[in-house]
This record gives C-alpha cells, structure tokens and sequence, in this order.
C-alpha cells in the first residue's frame, strides 16, 4: 500500500514538472520569438489594468499609444470620426464608440489667440514675424481647425530660383473632416521666398495588402525626412483600419514638389488626386493583421513611425537607404516592441521588419538617424513600473529608461545587423502620476499632477 502510494506521489510530482516545462517554454517562446512568428493570441476587454491611463484596448500595455490613437478614442475625439464627411472616418468612429453613446456638442470653440514667447527668440528672418512666425498652413482663421504634432524638413537651395524647399507633416483635422478620403495626415510644401506654404493637402490613401479592393487612409502621426543628394522627399505615418494595421510610406521629388503642373503640385489646397500626383511612390511596411476594433480579437497594432535617409552620396554601402521604425503592440503578453525596416530609395523593395528593442516588451517612441559614416541608431523609451498590484487609484507610478542600439547598414532590402539594446538613462526617482477631471471654459477634460517620490508636484 505505502509502495502504491509512493508510486502515485512521484506521478504527480512529475505532471506538475512537466506542467512548469511547458508554461516556461510558452513565455518564453511569447517574449522572443521574432515579430512575424509571434502567436496571434486574444486579450480580454481591457482586462488586467496595467496601465488605467491607457484608452480602451492599450489598457493591458504598459506603454501608451500615441497622442492621435488616444484622441480617437476620447469623447472629443468620437464626436469629430462621427461627425466626418468622409466614410471611412465615419466607420472608425462607429468601431470606437462600440455598443456606447458620445454626447454632441454644438459648442462654439474660442479664437485662439497669438502667443507671445516669453524668452528672447534670437535673430529672426525679415520672412516672418518675430511674434508669431509664419503660418505654415493655407487654411482661413474662421472656423479653424487644428494641426498639431508637426515633423518638417528642408533641402536647402532645392526650391525655385535656389530658395530653400521646406515641407512639413501635420495631424490635420481638416483632411479627415472636409471628406477626402486623405484621412489626417496632412503635408504643406513652401518653395519659394515668403516663408507660407504654395501648397498643401493630405497623404494619399493606399491599396490594403492584406484586404484586396479596399483602401487604408491616412491616420496620423507624420514624420518627414528628406534627402539633398537624390532630391527626394520622404513621408511616413499611420495606417489602419478595423483588419490592417501598417505604417505608410511615400516618397516624392524635388522636380516634382517644383512644378505646378496639375498632375504634380499645383498651388493651394490638393485634392485627392492631386495629392496622389504630386506623392506617386507610396507602400505599406510591416502590415499586420489588426482586428483593432472588436474587443476579443485584437492582434496588433503598428504606432509611432520614425523615418531616416542614409543621404550619403551613392557607393558606401547603405548610401541610400531608408529606415523606417516604428512600435507594434502585440496580444502576446501585451507587449509593445521597437522594430526596424531598410528600404531602397526608390522604395521599390523593403526588408522584413527585425526586432530591434530584445526583452523589452513596453517600449515607445523610437528615433531613428544615421551617422555620417552610415551606421544606424535608434534610440527608444522602455517603461518599467514599481506600482502597488493593485492600483491605488488615483496614483500611477511610471519609471521610463532611454535605451540606445546600434546598426551597421547593409545594402537594402538586405536587414541591418543590430547590436543588443543598452540602457542611456535609467530615471532612478520614480513618478507618481494622478488624473482626475475638471471643468474648463464649459468643457470637461482631464487634469493630471506629476509628483516625484522625494515630494514637490506641479499639474499638467
């Protein structure tokens, strides 16, 4: 009896080893397999609430989206998708508001007035004013809209009669809410000598690759890069839908942001088409199968792009190239990954994206940039937490760390050899974050106090 009940003992003994093997080898296999094999595994409605400063759906991250996929899903921004001409916004806005309601507003919104800077702005150029600068935009101050997380670049000399070319990327709540289907990544081009733009208009939509016929527009997030030694320009931003999720790409050139002919780029606002002439290679990176809308089916989401041009003039290897980064968060474990993609400068052929950010599984805002030698860098924010499990509402603490990795370049569509990330800055003095609402000029928005653990807060 004693000798059967030994032999039962060892059996369980064994179950539960054999147990603890296989859960190991799942987290291991979620957290290091490469970004194409990862397993497409669902997360619960914003279950597990590792960061409740999170949107709907991110809530399970620690990192956060960016600005623009937060204000989707704000109150305000549900009133402005629901409230688009365009029928694709309208969809997206239906998808985010789900089985809820938003409240409409008729409210007037206030004149903005000119800010005065309150420090010495330096020599200024005669073009603009020293008070407001220029404004870098064609639209009329009645009933404005707004145009924020701006990313401008310039060759200098490359516009008419040797003036500098400059242009710029915008969110741009015009394009998404007069109804073109550009979405709200707008662009704005100056190429001659009073310091406006001659021209502007919202990135083209492009073809889905994942969902044949159907089309993925413009959602934000621009990032502009140009290169004097081919005379290009180059543009990336969001892409998405409720199926796909990628990051747009789009390269132009100097000949062709010059002239004014109608199928390049004619003075003031672009249409559609004119925008698809004056922008006429674009494609997809790193599309993924998204589903980002139904609650029980997210898989991932590409945020966050950056863009670098190798501009050395061709013979080096990697002279040419263009990087692309950007951040997939993933069901996975809800992890957020930093990835890298080499594309030629025709944009013709692209790498499969890598991995560059290791272990990390909440990381952000990566920045790319190339060396005068060619040698690729990036650099990104890891977010770790010693928060309380759980939360103690109202306070959130957050600990970011700056990390670095280097690339050597290779010639593209080959993938750049990437170093193992290294820690640049570990912020040691903890924040601790509280959020809560107010009410200002009629309108609710949120109020959030930054402390550090040593003490002294100040509201943001």
């Amino acid at each position: 009896m004693r000798k059967e009940y030994g032999n039962m003992e060892m059996k369980i003994k064994k179950i539960k080893i054999k147990r603890w093997i296989v859960i190991l080898t799942l987290l291991f296999l979620g957290v290091f397999l490469p970004l194409r094999s990862q397993p497409q595994s669902r997360i619960p409605v914003d279950g597990g609430e590792v960061n409740p400063s999170n949107p709907p759906r991110f809530k399970g991250f620690r990192a956060s989206p960016s600005s623009i996929v937060r204000f989707y899903f704000s109150e305000a921004g549900k009133r402005f998708l629901m409230g688009s001409p365009n029928p694709k916004m309208r969809d997206m806005g239906r998808l985010v508001v789900g089985n809820g309601s938003f409240r409409a507003s008729s409210t007037a919104q206030p004149p903005f007035g000119v800010r005065v800077p309150s420090f010495d702005p330096g020599v200024i150029s005669p073009v603009c004013s020293a008070i407001s600068g220029c404004k870098f935009n064609l639209e009329l101050p009645t009933n404005a809209l707004p145009q924020n997380e701006e990313s401008v670049d310039f060759i200098r000399g490359g516009g008419l009669g040797g003036e500098d070319l400059i242009v710029q990327g915008a969110n741009d709540y015009r394009v998404g809410f007069f109804g073109t289907p550009g979405g709200l990544t707008g662009y704005y081009v100056s190429r001659d000598t009073d310091g406006t733009p001659e021209f502007e208009g919202g990135l083209p939509a492009l073809p889905d690759p994942l969902e044949p016929g159907d089309i993925l527009i413009g959602k934000g997030d621009p990032v502009i890069a140009a290169d004097p030694s081919r005379g290009a320009v180059f543009a990336a931003d969001l892409r998405f839908d409720e199926s796909t999720t990628g990051i747009g790409v789009f390269r132009t050139t100097t000949a062709k942001l010059n002239s004014g002919l109608a199928g390049d780029c004619p003075d003031g606002p672009h249409t559609e088409a004119q925008a698809a002439g004056c922008w006429p290679t674009k494609r997809i990176v790193n599309a993924q199968p998204s589903q980002f809308f139904n609650p029980l089916n997210f898989l991932f989401f590409e945020d966050k792009p950056h863009l670098a041009v190798d501009e050395r003039d061709d013979g080096p290897v990697g002279a040419g190239n263009v990087y692309v980064t950007g951040t997939e968060f993933s069901s996975s474990l809800s992890a957020s990954r930093i990835w890298l993609v080499a594309c030629n400068n025709a944009l013709t052929a692209c790498s499969a994206p890598v991995v560059i950010s290791g272990s990390d599984t909440a990381s952000q805002f990566s920045h790319v940039a190339v060396r005068p030698d060619g040698g690729v860098t990036v650099t990104y924010v890891d977010v770790t937490s010693d928060a309380p499990s759980p939360f103690v509402p109202p306070y959130f603490y957050q600990v970011f760390n700056i990390k670095y990795v280097r690339c050597d370049p290779a010639a593209a569509p080959a993938t750049p050899s990437c170093w193992p990330a290294t820690l640049v800055y570990h912020n040691p003095s903890r924040l601790m974050v509280s959020w809560g609402p107010m009410i200002s000029r009629s309108r609710p928005i949120r109020s959030m106090t930054i402390a550090r653990r040593a003490g002294g807060q100040r509201p943001m």
